[in-house]
């Protein structure tokens, strides 16, 4: 982006000078941006144009240099979180069905020296009921 340090209303006479301070922090995505300062004077608007240029063999070794990350790499990680969420959502509205279906009967106590017998019965009771 481009930054206009000093950027406030101003008034200059005839034959002086004014530094205006302006930044400029690339994304190294182009190696020719242009750009334009809108002035407001007493006769008009007035826009000034500028242009940034940075050499195409020096944008590669320049942006391995910058931490901010990628539009790609942005896409990505949103797609990869939307699709864990969706897997998330999934497992849990199973979670919810199952639990909804389950009743303290299916419970097995292990305690209970027969509780294969007991698991046997209430499959073959459960099975009947469903024919």
């Amino acid at each position: 982006g481009i930054i206009l340090e000093n950027c406030f209303p101003f008034i200059i006479q005839p034959n002086q000078t004014w530094i205006l301070n302006i930044t400029f922090i690339p994304d190294f995505t182009s190696s020719v941006i242009e750009r334009g300062i809108l002035f407001k004077t007493n006769i008009g608007d007035m826009i000034q144009p500028f242009i940034i240029t940075i050499p195409n063999h020096l944008l590669p070794k320049l942006l391995e240099t910058i931490s901010v990350p990628s539009a790609l790499y942005i896409a990505i990680h949103k797609i990869c979180l939307f699709i864990a969420t969706a897997i998330g959502g999934y497992i849990f509205s199973s979670y919810l069905k199952m639990r909804k279906n389950f009743s303290t009967s299916d419970l097995i106590d292990l305690s209970d020296p027969l509780w294969r017998f007991h698991l046997t019965t209430s499959n073959s009771v459960q099975q009947q009921q469903q024919q």
